[in-house]
C-alpha cells in the first residue's frame, strides 16, 4: 500500500487519523515507517535488542501523542524526534544500571583498531582520567549518555561552543594518549583538573 519511503503527507494523514482514535492508522504508520525508525534507532543504540524494544515504545508514544500533533508539522520529523528521544532515554537507563567504571561500547568501537576490546577499554579509562574533568565529562556526556551539545550546555550553564571545544580537544588528547599506550597527557592551558562542566552529574 505504501512505498518503502512514505511521503510526509501520508505520514501526516496517518498521525491525524491516530489522533481521532483510529487504530488501523497506527498499523499503517508502523508498516510504512518502522524500517526508517528502526534504522535511526540502530544508529544511536548499536544494539538490535535495544532498538527493537525502543521501536515498540516509539509507536506507543506516537499513539498517545497523536492527538496533540499539529498538521502543519512534518510527520516524519515528529516521529523521528520521538525515536531519538526514546533512544537517548534507553542510553541513559543503561548508564544508570551500569557500573560507574564501565566504558561505552561506542567509544571503544570508534577508537579501537586491532587490539582486544578489553585492553582498549582499560586504556580509555586511564586516558580519560588524565584529561581535565571538563573534557572527560564532555566526552562521556555526548558519547555515553547521548546528550546533545545544547543539553550539555544547559546543564552546565555554559555556551554551546564551549562544549564543542572541550569535546574536540578532549578527543584529540584521548586519541593521542591511546596512541602512546596510555602515557600521560598534558592538560591544555586554562583547563585544570577542577574544571567541571557538570555534564554528567548535574540534575
Amino acid at each position: 500500500m505504501y512505498d518503502s519511503k512514505p511521503s510526509d503527507g501520508q505520514v501526516v494523514e496517518l498521525i491525524l487519523a491516530m489522533g481521532e482514535g483510529e487504530r488501523r492508522a497506527l498499523d499503517g504508520l508502523y508498516k510504512c515507517t518502522s524500517s526508517l525508525v528502526f534504522s535511526a534507532l540502530m544508529r544511536i543504540l548499536r544494539n538490535r535488542a535495544d532498538a527493537e524494544d525502543a521501536l515498540q515504545n516509539v509507536y506507543v508514544k506516537a499513539w498517545r501523542g497523536a492527538a496533540r500533533f499539529h498538521p502543519d508539522r512534518s510527520g516524519l520529523a515528529w516521529l523521528m524526534t520521538i525515536a531519538r528521544n526514546e533512544a537517548i532515554d534507553t542510553l541513559r537507563a543503561h548508564r544508570r544500571q551500569a557500573p560507574s567504571d564501565d566504558m561505552p561500547d561506542d567509544i571503544v568501537d570508534n577508537l579501537a583498531s586491532t587490539e582486544s576490546r578489553y585492553i582498549v577499554r582499560q586504556k580509555i579509562k586511564i586516558c580519560l582520567s588524565r584529561l581535565s574533568r571538563a573534557q572527560a565529562n564532555a566526552i562521556l556526556g555526548v558519547y555515553q549518555l547521548g546528550y546533545t551539545y545544547r543539553e550539555m550546555a544547559e546543564r552546565a550553564a555554559i555556551p554551546e561552543n564551549t562544549v564543542r571545544t572541550r569535546l574536540h580537544r578532549g578527543l584529540i588528547l584521548l586519541r593521542a594518549c591511546l596512541n602512546r599506550d596510555g602515557d600521560d597527557v598534558d592538560r591544555p592551558e586554562g583547563e585544570s583538573e577542577g574544571d567541571d562542566d557538570r555534564g554528567l552529574d548535574a540534575n
